[in-house]
């Protein structure tokens, strides 16, 4: 399966990990991708499969990956070879598509031209669907926001360094209450595009709270992410329209956030 899609479909493979899963395996570690699999109920469920590239052996558990190879040494170095081309295969076309973005006469495409043309004139389409997404944020920051109350100290500081490079430190108590703030804002201003996309912004810097919920300081919670093999029981969505890429292009399940943007102090 893993030689077949690299081979036949190398732009779908790369679709189907990230770029984490290639560092680690470029460095003796199986290389995970994500697969579509129907269930009893004949239902679509995204399950993480790992595989050496050397064999093209699939396995459903890292352990016996690392075991296979510990046998096979000779596939572990062609494997650990593979892994790193897809890696400069990856940094080849995003390097493409950076010249591609500084090509003065560069034309958008046309569902992004639609997407900023609507977010000036607050468009009732593009509103009611990022107030999709918020709501089912806010609905699970609500959740989060009793179980922080009920195992977490008012005083410990959540710190956060978005994209931008914009640090951000706020207290939990602190997080709280901009939580209701932000909850008056989107009931104000519901047909405000760029105060509803600010107060998304808010929810997602309250949800690294969950950091706290490790299974250390506090039980580790499923719910305020998304839906993964990681967190199954995950309910954050970024929402079925048209647009939803560009209205919420932080954190998926395919796009996942890196750790190190955000840590604690308790």
């Amino acid at each position: 399966m893993f030689l077949h899609l690299k081979t036949k479909h190398p732009g779908y493979f790369q679709q189907q990990t990230t770029k984490r899963w290639l560092q680690e395996g470029q460095h003796g570690k199986p290389l995970k991708i994500f697969w579509d699999i129907k269930n009893d109920f004949d239902e679509t469920e995204t399950i993480v499969l790992l595989g050496c590239l050397s064999t093209g052996k699939t396995f459903n558990y890292e352990s016996k990956a690392i075991n296979h190879f510990q046998k096979n040494p000779a596939a572990l170095k062609e494997h650990n070879m593979l892994v790193s081309e897809m890696i400069k295969a990856r940094d080849g076309d995003l390097a493409v598509q950076r010249q591609i973005a500084k090509v003065k006469d560069y034309i958008p495409p046309p569902e992004k031209s639609e997407y900023l043309e609507m977010k000036k004139s607050n468009h009732p389409e593009l509103c009611s669907a990022l107030l999709d997404v918020i709501n089912n944020h806010l609905e699970v920051c609500s959740k989060l926001e009793k179980d922080v109350r009920d195992n977490l100290s008012m005083t410990s500081k959540v710190f956060n360094a978005n994209a931008a490079g914009t640090k951000k430190v706020h207290t939990i108590q602190e997080l709280l209450e901009l939580l209701g703030h932000w909850r008056l804002v989107i009931l104000q201003k519901p047909n405000d595009y760029v105060a509803l996309s600010n107060a998304l912004g808010f929810l997602w810097h309250f949800l690294q709270i969950r950091k706290f919920f490790n299974g250390h300081l506090a039980p580790e919670l499923d719910y305020p992410w998304f839906c993964t093999p990681d967190h199954p029981k995950g309910e954050l969505s970024y929402g079925i329209s048209r647009f939803a890429k560009y209205i919420w292009p932080w954190e998926t399940p395919m796009n996942p956030i890196d750790n190190s943007t955000c840590w604690i102090e308790v």
